[in-house]
């Protein structure tokens, strides 16, 4: 019944779903904040476009999602366009995994400081908890054997002995 009624007094221009259709042109995933954001805005768009009487192919509006994301998820991308038939394209499933690959990759990315905070990351490297985490192995030139070099060998020089 509800169908019927919102059938018969819902009319919405073609303006309205022109606007709409070039606001989905133009959503691009480097214009929004995270992957979340662009998950949210592509899929409302969608919605929203459904609404105005627009028949959606699935497998197109897929391939469109996918089309629209940051160089860097290209190769997921790939991945997805050439393991994934046609048939089972989900948007649901891959805003999903999208959102799980974006939180990878922006763990994987080195971080970066600046100022204080840059300090104080050296002072935490320096600590001596974690001093031989970050220093360079040592191998000595005369007994080929890792922790010091030749010219603390105390073999060599009696006087650097440890006590």
């Amino acid at each position: 019944m509800w169908e019927k009624l919102e059938k018969r007094y819902t009319h919405v221009s073609l303006a309205v779903r022109g606007d709409l259709i070039r606001e989905f042109i133009h959503l691009h995933y480097r214009d929004c904040v995270d992957a979340a954001d662009f998950c949210h805005k592509f899929s409302s768009l969608v919605f929203r476009l459904k609404r105005t009487g627009w028949k959606e192919d699935h497998c197109n509006v897929c391939l469109l999602f996918l089309a629209k994301l940051f160089s860097s998820f290209e190769a997921w991308q790939i991945v997805k366009r050439h393991t994934e038939s046609f048939e089972t394209l989900n948007l649901n499933r891959l805003m999903r995994e999208l959102e799980d690959e974006a939180r990878y990759i922006e763990s994987t990315r080195p971080v970066t400081f600046s100022g204080e905070a840059r300090t104080k990351k050296a002072a935490k490297k320096n600590s001596p908890a974690r001093r031989s985490r970050y220093q360079v192995k040592k191998t000595c030139s005369h007994c080929r054997k890792n922790g010091h070099v030749e010219a603390n060998r105390w073999m060599k020089h009696p006087q650097k002995r440890p006590a």
